[in-house]
């Protein structure tokens, strides 16, 4: 199988799934009543899903899909994998984003920002004040040469 023909078929999916408007948000749960506890999921139990949701799957469609749900990367076979991995309550679910590194600790010693002073006066044409930077504006407001309210006019 080609490249095209996937990104063609992932798109076909997603379009069957769109174009069923609810039947996209019940075709899982569907699916999941009607397999039960079974090991693999049949061409029947998804033409049963397929009914429940409103949703139709030409043949080429139901065997991909098959094979994305009960093939070695699958997702029957990865919750197998997850209920091997003997994960405890404590686990943090996957949505849980933590950019701290195990074993490493963020710094908790409060240092202060140091600017340093910008000398700068109000330029005479609105373009130029523009295209200052923001330390530059920054420098402004402060002084007083000009208010939050003519920047964000401007």
């Amino acid at each position: 199988m080609d490249e095209r023909q996937c990104a063609v078929n992932r798109r076909r999916f997603i379009e069957c799934f769109s174009a069923a408007g609810i039947g996209s948000a019940l075709i899982p749960g569907a699916l999941a009543a009607v397999a039960q506890d079974a090991q693999t999921i049949t061409i029947q139990m998804l033409e049963s899903a397929q009914r429940i949701a409103g949703v139709s799957f030409t043949a080429d469609e139901q065997r991909r899909l098959l094979e994305k749900l009960n093939g070695a990367h699958g997702y029957v076979s990865g919750f197998a994998r997850l209920r091997t991995a003997r994960l405890g309550n404590n686990t943090q679910p996957a949505i849980v984003f933590n950019p701290v590194l195990p074993g490493k600790k963020l710094p908790t010693e409060r240092r202060p920002l140091r600017r340093q002073k910008v000398d700068v006066s109000r330029p005479r044409s609105d373009e130029e004040l523009a295209f200052l930077p923001l330390t530059h504006l920054a420098r402004l407001v402060e002084t007083r040469q000009i208010t939050p309210t003519e920047l964000t006019k401007l």
